[in-house]
């Protein structure tokens, strides 16, 4: 009984509530009001770029930019966190990569499946998916240690094959006292790729891994001296 009766009331409520009339009522404006007066972002900046023509900031600013772009190319930003060492060593490190999708043609077909494990120091492997055989040395060097320049100059017609990479230097120096076409690890890839952490560092081929040699401080100081005595 007590549950029909709250239903009826409930219902009630709601006839009574639908029925009841609405209107809307217009109580003016509260505050004040302003117009908008924000200028254009886009002439903004037009106005902000005649002004600097006119005064001579714009000419400036762009012969500023242009050297700065200069100076990092010639100059990039040092790999961090590598030096020299007292105590070389030699290690070694196995190229092999494995494909972590298919790869397709132009014409969609597989030509090298997924999961295939390949090492490009193989000669037979290498041949068979076309991959080049690598079969130079990489030397990786300070070029602002002028013992490490001292050094290359001393050894680098002892490789048929040959690449000098930078760690940090000026390359444009660097490759007018080396006569040689000279690379940078931009941002430090192959050196962390490779876990180099010590220059000079020779990377050859060793079979079918590659080699990573480093070369000391006291071999350093010893091509000084030879070209000391040479004097």
């Amino acid at each position: 009984m007590i549950k029909c009766l709250r239903m009826l009331m409930a219902s009630v409520v709601v006839s009574c509530t639908l029925v009841i009339p609405v209107h809307a009522i217009t109580v003016g404006v509260f505050g004040h009001v302003f117009p908008i007066k924000e200028q254009d972002v886009l002439v903004y900046i037009h106005d902000k770029l005649l002004a600097m023509k006119a005064d001579g900031s714009l000419a400036k600013a762009k012969a500023d930019f242009i050297k700065r772009v200069k100076a990092h190319t010639l100059r990039p930003t040092p790999v961090a966190g590598i030096g020299t060492t007292d105590h070389p060593q030699t290690r070694y490190f196995d190229p092999s990569f494995t494909l972590t999708r298919d790869i397709v043609d132009a014409d969609g077909k597989v030509i090298y499946h997924k999961g295939l494990t390949v090492n490009p120091l193989n000669p037979i492997l290498a041949g068979q998916y076309r991959v080049p055989l690598f079969n130079e040395v990489i030397i990786f060097i300070d070029g602002d240690d002028a013992k490490e320049i001292a050094w290359v100059k001393a050894h680098i017609n002892d490789y048929a094959r040959s690449k000098i990479v930078l760690i940090k230097g000026n390359i444009k120096t660097t490759t007018k006292a080396l006569q040689s076409r000279i690379y940078f690890d931009q941002k430090g890839i192959l050196c962390h790729h490779f876990g180099i952490t010590h220059v000079p560092t020779l990377i050859s081929r060793d079979g079918e891994r590659l080699k990573l040699q480093e070369i000391g401080s006291s071999t350093l100081d010893q091509v000084i001296q030879e070209n000391t005595h040479a004097k």
